[in-house]
């Protein structure tokens, strides 16, 4: 069993080969828990779509956006701090043991890394790929980790006179 605060599994083996479409919207109670998993004040809304498709022999591609309205904490004040996520990703996966799976060797038997090329596919077990697992993480990337209220501003006086230690 997932700890995801929800779960929506698309069956690989059935996908026709132009792909299906799969949308979600969070309810109310999904809302507060991917809060609380994602470490946030409140989700007031998140909704999903994903294109999944087959892709090359065994492997499938997931292409969609994640859309969501929340509220976070101010990284200055901590007051609450509304944002918006409109994230578009591009996923691919294959079944363990595939071929895809394997790294590209040079002729030395060195693996062959391109910084500027496409990722390589996350491998998934069984016939099916969970797509909230998909969603979550390109959500939890569109979140500003470092979001601040317009003109919110350290205090300088505080920093100076606070007693300082070397863990300060």
């Amino acid at each position: 069993m997932s700890d995801l605060p929800f779960s929506q599994p698309v069956n690989v083996r059935t996908l026709p080969r132009r792909g299906r479409v799969e949308n979600f919207s969070a309810d109310e109670q999904q809302c507060k828990a991917i809060a609380e998993d994602q470490d946030l004040i409140d989700v007031k809304s998140l909704s999903a779509s994903a294109t999944v498709k087959p892709w090359k022999k065994d492997g499938v591609m997931v292409e969609g956006t994640v859309r969501a309205e929340l509220v976070q904490p101010c990284a200055v004040t901590g007051d609450p701090l509304t944002s918006d996520v409109n994230e578009e990703f591009n996923a691919v996966f294959a079944p363990e043991g595939s071929v895809l799976l394997k790294p590209k060797l040079d002729s030395e038997g060195e693996i062959i890394l391109d910084a500027e090329g496409d990722d390589p596919p996350e491998p998934f077990t069984g016939d099916s790929i969970d797509l909230a697992e998909v969603w979550l993480e390109f959500l939890s990337l569109g979140i500003d980790p470092f979001a601040r209220i317009p003109g919110a501003e350290l205090n300088q006086e505080e920093i100076k006179t606070a007693e300082t230690s070397p863990f300060a």
